[in-house]
């Protein structure tokens, strides 16, 4: 048994995918609650929609009532509302192509629109043939 184990990536993958579905429901609820981000043993329920007695919003305003008490006299200036939803309406991802990507790296960025700019990067590749066109395919295969 002096055999090298040998591990390629599908092999990793596969393994990974096993010992992921092999953990239980109640070992992740175990890890959140011993990491404080569930409070109690109760199992989590669907939300429902009746927001103004839900158990989050009750939990939510016990919550902010330490969070009062413990800021003392700068409680008379801060809410809620401070704190809760305040970036809803903020846009926090703007869904950029390779060429504005690198154009803002390279500080570059000019009045030429991204399709303009990626239509003058291709003219000048000139097309493979169809023997290259086939080599290539054939070299990721075997990649």
């Amino acid at each position: 048994m002096n055999e090298d184990l040998k591990i390629d990536l599908l092999v990793a993958i596969q393994m990974l995918k096993a010992a992921w579905e092999s953990v239980k429901k109640e070992t992740i609820a175990n890890c959140f609650r011993h990491a404080d981000f569930i409070v109690g043993t109760e199992a989590v329920e669907e939300p429902t929609d009746d927001v103004e007695g839900s158990e989050e919003v009750v939990e939510l305003d016990d919550m902010w009532s330490d969070f009062l008490r413990f800021v003392g006299d700068a409680s008379d200036t801060l809410t809620l509302d401070d704190f809760v939803g305040n970036d809803e309406a903020s846009e926090a991802v703007a869904e950029l192509n390779d060429v504005e990507i690198a154009a803002e790296v390279t500080h570059q960025r000019t009045g030429i629109r991204a399709a303009e700019v990626e239509d003058a990067v291709f003219e000048n590749i000139p097309l493979p043939t169809s023997s290259e066109a086939l080599a290539g395919v054939a070299q990721a295969r075997r990649y």
